[in-house]
């Protein structure tokens, strides 16, 4: 199984969110051993690095905080494949009916890349292009 995984989901594991972490951990792991292929919309890296700044430096102070990030960062490009986006993509993402432009964009990217499911922790995220879980409902799924 080949999914992409929302910024608020690879956010709930680098940042070890208490309420995500463990569904979020249990994906990176089992991606980690092939037992599940995890991408990510390049896109939401540069939005991945504003999170994980912002919610470092809150403990960290601005300056350590934007190191971190940035180890996360290389981090996340290490581990999971990336999906492009282009021009026809951006326009192919104003065309779906959702009114969320960042969610209709992850499912173009998606879609566009040939993935199974979208993971994220986003309740209101919904599409009829492809389909929409929750960490804790693919974790379900691959038994892990």
């Amino acid at each position: 199984m080949e999914v992409l995984l929302d910024v608020n989901v690879i956010a709930d594991y680098f940042l070890q969110r208490p309420a995500s972490y463990q569904d979020a951990d249990a994906i990176i792991r089992a991606s980690d051993v092939g037992r599940v292929g995890v991408y990510v919309a390049a896109f939401s890296v540069p939005t991945l690095f504003y999170i994980l700044e912002r919610d470092l430096s809150k403990t960290l102070g601005p300056a350590r905080a934007a190191t971190e990030a940035l180890t996360d960062i290389r981090t996340c490009l290490d581990a999971f494949l990336i999906c492009p986006i282009d021009y026809d993509d951006l326009f192919q993402a104003l065309s779906l009916p959702g009114r969320d432009y960042e969610d209709n964009l992850q499912i173009t990217s998606a879609v566009n890349s040939h993935l199974d499911a979208i993971v994220t922790s986003d309740r209101k995220f919904r599409s009829s292009d492809i389909t929409v879980m929750t960490p804790a409902q693919l974790r379900k799924r691959l038994r892990i």
